[in-house]
């Protein structure tokens, strides 16, 4: 966890994990947003007044400049092997013989 920085003298940020959301806490610790690094985006979870927001969007910005999200791994595909194939059997062809032939027809 890293230290709290104070924004202005109503809130201060905190970042919980190195590259996790950065909190936004008044100083009686209410969580009142959070700031994605990646993004660039903030949630608020609570009322701001919108000049407090427009301070607190700034300092954030200035202090955490937007970090591209690293490239997903390649997902390596597994090729099952294929069951070994039976040879297949012989088909007896049936021969009719000449008298059934010529009494069918």
């Amino acid at each position: 966890m890293q230290a709290p920085q104070t924004i202005n003298e109503s809130y201060y940020c905190l970042r919980q994990k190195p590259e996790g959301p950065i909190s936004i806490l008044t100083t009686n610790s209410y969580v009142v947003g959070e700031y994605d690094v990646h993004t660039g985006e903030v949630r608020w979870g609570r009322v701001v007044l919108a000049t407090q927001k427009v301070q607190i969007m700034n300092y954030l910005h200035r202090h955490f400049p937007l970090t591209p999200l690293p490239a997903p791994m390649p997902v390596a595909t597994v090729v099952k092997p294929s069951r070994p194939t039976k040879p297949a059997k012989a088909i007896k062809s049936v021969k009719t013989s000449r008298k059934r032939q010529t009494a069918a027809a």
